[in-house]
Parts: C-alpha cells; sequence; structure tokens
C-alpha cells in the first residue's frame, strides 16, 4: 500500500491525541480475556493491559498498560536507569491497532484471522522516555484497511506527555 500524505498524519500525530474525550467514543472495558479472543499474542508479549474506549464510527481505539517494574526487559535496558524499549512501544500500538481492526470487522472473525503479519514500520519516533511504573494511554487508529493490509497510526502518553507515536502496516494471512 502507498501511503499518501504521511507528513501531515505524522504531523498530526505529533500535534494531538488520536483519542479525544469527545463523548463520541464509547467507553468500554475489554479485558485480557476479550483482547485472547482478538490477539495471538500471550504473555510475556502481549502488550495491553486492557481496551478502554472504542469508537467504530471514527475508527479509533484507546487501552491502557501498566509498565511493571519487575518486567525482565528492564534487566538489560537499562540496568542502571531502566527504560522500556521503543520497540516494545511500537509492538504495543500495532497490538492495540490489530484489536481495532478485529473489532471493527466482527462479522469476519474466526481464528484465520489472527494470521498476521506486520510488514512495515512507515514511521516512528520517541518523544519521551517510558519509565517502570508508568501507566500508559494507547491510542490507535486506522487510517487504510483493505482488507488484506490495514495502516495503522498509533500514539502512547504518559499522562498528558507524548512518549512515541507510529505509523505501520500489517497483512493479514490466509
Amino acid at each position: 500500500m502507498l501511503l499518501e500524505g504521511l507528513d501531515e498524519i505524522i504531523k498530526k500525530l505529533r500535534r494531538s491525541p488520536i483519542y479525544k474525550n469527545s463523548g463520541d467514543a464509547k467507553t468500554h472495558h475489554m479485558g485480557r480475556d476479550v483482547i485472547h479472543t482478538l490477539l495471538p499474542h500471550r504473555d510475556p508479549f502481549l502488550l495491553i493491559d486492557a481496551i478502554d474506549a472504542l469508537d467504530r464510527e471514527k475508527k479509533i481505539i484507546r487501552g491502557v498498560k501498566h509498565i511493571q517494574k519487575t518486567d525482565p526487559v528492564f534487566v538489560g535496558h537499562f540496568p542502571d536507569k531502566p527504560v522500556y524499549p521503543g520497540v516494545l512501544q511500537v509492538e504495543a500500538m500495532g497490538q492495540l491497532a490489530l484489536c481495532l481492526v478485529r473489532l471493527l470487522n466482527t462479522e469476519d472473525m474466526d481464528d484465520s484471522s489472527l494470521n498476521i503479519r506486520a510488514i512495515k514500520i512507515h514511521h516512528a519516533v520517541y518523544m519521551a522516555p517510558v519509565y517502570p511504573e508508568y501507566d500508559l494511554a494507547i491510542h490507535a487508529c486506522v487510517i487504510e484497511d483493505n482488507g488484506i493490509t490495514a495502516i495503522c497510526a498509533g500514539q502512547i502518553y504518559n499522562g498528558s506527555t507524548l512518549c512515541s507515536c507510529c505509523v505501520q502496516e500489517v497483512y493479514f494471512v490466509e
């Protein structure tokens, strides 16, 4: 998929939250039991704790992740000053975006749709470090979805601080 307007999308991601408390999105609480039906990922690589908002019309979703100080990644990243890796932030945004794609296409949900592959990171930027004990809000939206591939954008916030954002593409394997 050729992504036109990528520069404009990136500017918007850096300036404004994808999910805004506008009242349009419906509050939800979907825990890991529901997320397990949406994603093939499992611990320790399931990087979303819950989904708490969804707007099907605008194709946006918000999830949460608590960064545990006991996460094994901190043993090596970095022992004296633990920082949650940017690649895991991108993965968390991607996982939430996949949940959104699945929820938007509920009539097509079956076990075969769990067979997915990340194929391209169009853009990723890390604006602020993520430390242990942070409670993160993860935002995601669908930019394009043709049923074979999807391009999604994501953001991670700690409070009102934008920590990272990305635009990525996935392929739905048949």
